[in-house]
């Protein structure tokens, strides 16, 4: 892949997200983010354990991730899918791939959208071997 920002860029460009991430998640790398994106090594790899990669998806309830000094507590579990994680309005939903993890950060009114733009590229990646 050339650049996963490429494929980043016009979900966040949507408006519809405050941030927004894509992780590779056999080595928990986080390999395109929006600017100022800020997240713990420990954080990114909580998310990938929840999302059954390297753990049980049991550790989705464990996980209480930071994103940019913020703290999210677990919120919606889909399994085989993603999850969310919320701080009051704010929302943080991840759905996975073959083997990518698709993050964005978004204001509870404006979900159906970011969750639309987020699973869309999500499974877009799927569809093409990612």
């Amino acid at each position: 892949m050339a650049s996963w920002q490429a494929y980043l860029d016009p979900v966040l460009a949507s408006g519809n997200l405050q941030a927004g991430a894509i992780i590779q998640c056999d080595n928990s790398q986080i390999v395109a983010q929006s600017p100022g994106f800020q997240m713990a090594a420990a954080d990114v790899q909580g998310l990938t354990n929840s999302l059954g990669y390297y753990g049980s998806s049991s550790s989705f309830y464990a996980t209480r991730p930071s994103i940019n000094g913020v703290v999210f507590t677990p919120s919606d579990y889909q399994p085989g899918e993603g999850f969310s994680y919320r701080n009051g309005s704010t929302v943080v939903s991840v759905y996975k791939s073959n083997t990518m993890a698709v993050l964005g950060v978004y204001s509870s009114n404006a979900s159906g959208t970011a969750i639309f733009r987020l699973s869309g590229l999500a499974d877009w990646l799927k569809s093409n071997g990612y």
